[in-house]
């Protein structure tokens, strides 16, 4: 009996490693060497901020502006304080935020697997969760990109796995690094907690967790001290979606006490979450529907299917952690569809429960259960040779640095300070104000942002931006860039350009 369970977790042990080798090479070639504008240059910046002082601000060269990261990037200080503290020895703050990504990925489809495993009991189950999690396009593409995503999902998940183990403490660390890194899961934190607390038997656990979270995200905030200030009527915004993911939670917690209300009560919720991916009103929704629909089905009859069983507590808690994340992403920014792919590890997990009993009466007793392990590694693996390699995202801003090798030495102005500020670290920047003296850049950048500005002085260069600048909502502008030696002006009391010579 002890040499075959000791067999039996062997061959566990193998298949997981399988699945975290195999996921870690598909993010590390999925990995894009464009950045997100402006998302992943603060990131950088902080992190380099935060290497230099301890502090996710920073000097754009000698000289230039203060960078000081928007409300939106300090609300998520985790990320580039880790990229700082592995950039000294990871070959620089590129390279080592590469490395938290591609690893947070990965991270990403194994602890799913584990998690699916550990809430069935089924081994099968972590093999379906892993496969789901590989096998979708669009969390490949968007785990390529560096920045907090990837390691939110896994921070995320990995709380979930402490909580299902009983462990108050480290749950509480890693649900508060997670909201740290993507601060929309305090809203799922805060739900569940409050649900655990109205339960006797998890009340104690929800207690000691909750604290730990307070005091582990207060300590990392005033460590970082980043520049957090609430927009007008931000907080009310705050507190409501807080009290509305603690009633979505409170009513999982009610439905999951009876099977067949909790199966009426997810059918319901799916329904109405189909609904309103066809409405047409949020468009990144439809989108993901259309490029996800073989994960999210299996996700949607893995949640059913678990309610059924009377696994309804934990199906609930991942449908309702879904709708509060998808339902902030959507009132956010409707028509992206990077928000919501952070909703496939959950729908992986959800699809895992979809097997939750193959590892028993669907099972003949002649088949061994080790075979499992070995049946999962060749499932992940062909999974991976299924897929296609995402396509490379490319980097304007990258492509335009290069072209200033020749340039003469001067402050640099232009609409987007804080992308040459990362790509030019040794010239000084300064953003585009009326009358900002300097090498003037006006690009794809300044003619969506600031398209009320030009330049009065003399032409240094002009060159074509190899990719285009791609705006917000897809379309590329292909106009010239233009470097201008003197000083910014509004287009109404000058030309955009005024030619000279010398």
């Amino acid at each position: 009996m002890l040499a075959r369970a000791w067999s039996s977790a062997r061959a566990a042990r193998a298949g997981l490693l399988v699945i975290a080798v195999l996921a870690l090479w598909l993010r590390a070639r999925g990995l894009h060497r464009g950045l997100i504008y402006p998302d992943g240059y603060d990131y950088l910046l902080m992190a380099r901020g935060i290497a230099a002082h301890l502090t996710p601000t920073l000097q754009l060269g000698h000289g230039g502006a203060l960078f000081v990261p928007s409300v939106d990037a300090a609300l998520k200080p985790l990320f580039p304080a880790l990229v700082a503290l592995l950039s000294g020895i990871w070959g620089g703050t590129r390279a080592a935020a590469d490395a938290v990504t591609a690893v947070a990925g990965a991270a990403t489809v194994v602890l799913a697997s584990v998690l699916a495993a550990r809430l069935t009991g089924s081994r099968a189950a972590g093999v379906v969760a892993a496969a789901a999690a590989l096998a979708s396009p669009a969390l490949a593409y968007w785990s390529g990109f560096v920045g907090p995503d990837p390691m939110a999902e896994a921070l995320a998940l990995a709380a979930a796995l402490a909580a299902v183990s009983r462990r108050p403490t480290t749950a509480g660390v890693l649900a508060a690094l997670c909201a740290l890194t993507r601060p929309e899961w305090l809203l799922v934190v805060a739900g569940v907690g409050v649900a655990g607390l109205s339960l006797p038997a998890w009340r104690g656990f929800a207690q000691r967790a909750l604290v730990t979270a307070a005091f582990v995200l207060a300590a990392v905030l005033a460590l970082l001290r980043p520049p957090i200030a609430l927009p007008a009527g931000g907080l009310a915004l705050f507190l409501g979606a807080l009290a509305a993911g603690a009633a979505l939670q409170l009513g999982a917690a009610w439905a999951a006490r009876d099977r067949r209300r909790a199966t009426v009560v997810a059918g319901a919720v799916l329904a109405l979450i189909l609904a309103a991916a066809l409405s047409g009103r949020a468009p990144a929704a439809r989108g993901l529907l259309n490029d996800e629909w073989p994960v999210l089905a299996l996700a949607a009859f893995g949640l059913l299917w678990a309610c059924w069983n009377g696994r309804g507590a934990a199906a609930l808690a991942l449908l309702g952690a879904a709708v509060v994340l998808g339902a902030t992403y959507t009132y956010r920014n409707p028509g992206s569809e990077r928000y919501l792919a952070q909703l496939l590890p959950l729908a992986a997990v959800a699809a895992g429960l979809t097997a939750s009993r193959l590892s028993g009466a669907w099972i003949p007793r002649a088949v061994p259960r080790p075979g499992l392990g070995l049946a999962g590694a060749l499932l992940v693996l062909a999974v991976l040779v299924a897929q296609p390699t995402p396509v490379p995202a490319t980097d304007t801003f990258a492509a335009v640095a290069g072209s200033f090798a020749r340039a003469p030495a001067g402050t640099l102005v232009s609409a987007a300070p804080d992308a040459y500020g990362f790509l030019l670290p040794e010239r000084p920047q300064q953003p585009l104000r009326t009358g900002a003296r300097g090498l003037i850049l006006l690009d794809g950048a300044q003619r969506l942002y600031d398209p009320g500005v030009s330049a009065r002085g003399a032409v240094i260069a002009r060159f074509a931006a190899p990719y285009g600048f791609e705006r917000p909502d897809g379309t590329i502008d292909t106009g010239p860039d233009v470097l201008v030696r003197g000083v910014v002006s509004s287009v109404t009391t000058a030309e955009r350009v005024r030619l000279t010579t010398g």
